[in-house]
């Protein structure tokens, strides 16, 4: 796979170590533009940015390691204009700061990563694994009435339980709060997707159903927002699905007009919290331990 690092000169040392580590796992780097660092006219800036430009054209994978400069956002439009894989990696967590990020940061086709070194190095690794640089290796179609059982399942799938606690006994899900997700599922307003392996299996699910104030949901915010629950079997996690499925989901509810989706997740869920933020779902309350969490899908 080929990668190209943009980013600003006051992180040369990182993007250097980024890359490094890359090649060391086989990867090739399209342009190292750290070592140009003084160039003495206008014509060699424009040669150099040419170079660029075709570098980014040329990588399967566009980086931009935050802060970045102006030059960087420019190659990232040149990377989202021609369909790139593309990763934007923070330290912190201020790309997700309404006052100083940007639009182009949340588009559905940008990963974020938040952490160290080791954390950007790792989200590569897991993206490449699960194919998101080649072919899917699962399909996504909707939901059908013979995929009820595996909505139950799903249903406790999506239970969260913190490292070291007991898992919820299976009865659970017959409990009415729970249950009502996905009994009588089909009625009016209900939708959803299944993702399937190559070898046929589910593997994963999202569901979008409306409640009313007499029967809210836990992440109920009104009768016009359907609610999402989402989950995919543990030995599939990390590949892509989740973002599939949402993604799946959210142009659906664009087709039918919706204006917002809510969900309830545990806060200590880092990698729900992590992937729900990426499609723009924004803390608006909480219910209980969990938090409730809205992403608008039509603006008007």
């Amino acid at each position: 796979m080929k990668f190209y690092l943009a980013s600003s000169f006051r992180n040369t040392a990182s993007v250097r170590m980024v890359a490094e580590q890359l090649r060391g796992r086989g990867y090739t780097q399209t342009f190292d533009w750290t070592a140009y660092k003084d160039i003495p006219s206008l014509t060699e800036l424009g040669e150099i940015g040419q170079i660029e430009k075709n570098a980014v054209l040329d990588a399967d994978l566009f980086i931009m390691m935050m802060p970045a400069g102006k030059g960087s956002h420019v190659e990232l439009g040149l990377a989202l204009g021609h369909g790139k894989r593309i990763i934007i990696y923070s330290p912190t967590d201020e790309i997700y700061d309404l006052e100083t990020t940007s639009t182009f940061y949340h588009l559905k086709e940008v990963s974020i990563c938040i952490g160290g070194i080791e954390q950007l190095i790792a989200h590569i690794g897991a993206e490449d694994r699960s194919g998101e640089f080649s072919s899917m290796p699962y399909t996504i179609r909707p939901i059908e009435q013979r995929d009820i059982p595996f909505l139950r399942d799903m249903l406790y799938e999506s239970l969260f339980v913190p490292e070291g606690e007991q898992p919820f006994s299976k009865e659970i899900i017959h409990e009415p709060s729970l249950a009502k997700y996905v009994e009588a599922w089909g009625r009016e307003g209900d939708f959803g997707f299944i993702a399937m392996n190559d070898d046929g299996k589910s593997v994963g699910s999202i569901t979008a159903r409306y409640f009313d104030q007499n029967n809210q949901g836990y992440g109920y915010i009104s009768d016009d927002v359907p609610e999402i629950g989402m989950a995919v079997i543990a030995e599939n996690r990390g590949n892509g699905i989740g973002t599939a499925l949402l993604t799946a989901l959210f142009e659906h509810a664009r087709e039918r007009n919706i204006r917002r989706l809510s969900l309830s997740v545990d806060p200590m869920n880092l990698a729900a919290m992590k992937l729900y933020r990426r499609f723009a779902f924004r803390e608006v309350g909480k219910s209980g331990t969990s938090i409730t969490m809205v992403a608008v899908v039509n603006e008007s």
